[in-house]
């Protein structure tokens, strides 16, 4: 009982978690994450991930 109660919040934590697309300024590189990246995973350039506004879903249209 307690252990099934433990995975239902923990299930629940992990659906708010609120993930973004970052987009590197220098190369244009895309990386999906809960926070910005410190360096770019392509280029590694350093500073430069932006969070990317999306469209109205996941086609990023």
């Amino acid at each position: 009982m307690i252990k099934s109660d433990f995975n239902e919040q923990l299930l629940n934590k992990k659906e708010a978690i609120e993930m973004a697309i970052f987009k590197c300024k220098n190369c244009g590189e895309t990386k999906e994450g809960s926070c910005t990246p410190e360096k770019c995973p392509k280029c590694g350039a350093e500073g430069t991930m932006q969070k990317k506004e999306t469209g109205c879903c996941s086609c990023k249209c």
